[in-house]
């Protein structure tokens, strides 16, 4: 926790084949009214121009250091050197093709003392609309302490599509001392849920949190296949065990908070990891239905028939607005029939 001190960013980018957004993030960056930060950005053994780009702003701006990996070793990778390197007092992750509106980093900073983390709204924009999520009512005037994490924990669990505030690592402001000292970094043998994994471990040391109502971080997006970026790693049975393990944390750190405030024990983690399931179904239906494949009905049998996945499926309760076909399908059907069900769900969602 940094009390009356200078808070220093270091924002960390990781880039593949970014050259026609890469500039729009960085121009992003170094245009912002605060000054106090060092853009690190690390390039993956990318094939195209970015890299070339990349050096010529940091030829001309002391604050960006680039740095490159011989190989392509993935996202996680590329944040773990940026995390290496880093030299701040507090860590920013953004996307290669994401970018910050003016002002969001002395906001996120203002919000950053006396505190272990500073979660940010954000908006997500393709080329069909443009979407603001803001924070679900929380407060940004208030300290948000492990009792309220707990509780936004819960509704997570009963809403995963709705309440997504922590689970992103790229909408907030990290303390690098916390992140130093215990070890913390991205699982590079994950192919997917990596996000979640980091800040789950990352929540296990704050005890004060603040949520930062202005969507200064633009997530960009393009229609088709990159809205699937949730899950954008392999598909089938590897799918299932990558998921499994990535939320393993979020379920411990839960557990651990119930413990603390003698919460009563809910079955909300069997019903979130069944939404989670129910999620990943719906959207490789989307993904069939643009573009029928063997692949995306084996990656949806492999969630469905999962026998790890199967004992917490009993403890999936529909929630409002949702269709009873969801619970019926994963709890009273066989596997290789819930496969077709959902896939006609997809199509009228």
């Amino acid at each position: 926790m940094k009390e009356n001190a200078d808070i220093f960013v270091s924002i960390i980018v990781p880039f593949y084949n970014a050259e026609k957004t890469i500039e729009r993030c960085i121009t992003s960056v170094i245009s912002q009214d605060y000054e106090d930060f060092e853009l690190i950005l690390i390039d993956d053994c990318g094939e195209d121009a970015a890299g070339d780009l990349v050096k010529k702003h940091s030829q001309k701006d002391n604050r960006i250091k680039v740095f490159t990996h011989n190989i392509n070793k993935g996202v996680s990778a590329a944040r773990n050197t940026g995390l290496k390197v880093s030299k701040g007092t507090h860590i920013m992750f953004l996307d290669s093709d994401d970018y910050l509106l003016p002002n969001y980093l002395k906001t996120m900073a203002g919000l950053a003392l006396n505190v272990e983390m500073v979660s940010s709204s954000f908006s997500i924009q393709n080329n069909r609309r443009s979407l603001d999520l803001r924070s679900h009512g929380l407060d940004r005037s208030k300290s948000f302490g492990q009792k309220e994490l707990s509780a936004y924990i819960e509704k997570y669990f009963l809403k995963p599509y709705v309440y997504t505030m922590l689970v992103h690592c790229w909408n907030k402001l990290f303390d690098a001392e916390i992140i130093k000292s215990n070890g913390l970094e991205f699982d590079e043998t994950l192919s997917q849920l990596e996000d979640i994994q980091f800040v789950s471990r990352y929540l296990r040391y704050v005890k004060t949190l603040k949520f930062c109502d202005v969507a200064g971080y633009v997530q960009s997006r393009q229609s088709g296949a990159n809205n699937l970026s949730l899950f954008s790693g392999l598909g089938g049975k590897q799918a299932v065990e990558d998921s499994l393990s990535a939320l393993v944390p979020i379920g411990e750190l839960k557990h651990a908070l119930d413990k603390k405030f003698n919460n009563d024990v809910s079955s909300s983690y069997s019903h979130f990891l069944s939404s989670m399931s129910i999620l990943f179904c719906i959207r490789m239906g989307r993904r069939f239905w643009a573009e029928p494949s063997v692949l995306a009905l084996s990656s949806i049998n492999a969630w469905l028939s999962s026998r790890k996945l199967r004992q917490h499926y009993p403890f999936y309760k529909r929630v409002a607005g949702e269709s009873n076909l969801l619970r019926f399908s994963i709890t009273r059907l066989p596997s290789f029939v819930s496969v077709f069900l959902l896939i006609l769900v997809a199509r009228n969602r």
